[in-house]
């Protein structure tokens, strides 16, 4: 049961071209960051 896992962010911040732009990643130093922006 439940849903399989989505690549959203590969290679800290590239986007697969079936996820909205919404999605972004970044990266500094060792540190990786997922901004989701418009969240409700």
């Amino acid at each position: 049961p439940g849903s399989a896992p989505v690549i959203v962010i590969y290679y800290n911040n590239k986007r697969p071209l079936d996820i909205p732009s919404r999605f972004s990643g970044s990266k500094s130093g060792s540190t990786s960051t997922l901004t989701i922006t418009r969240v409700q």
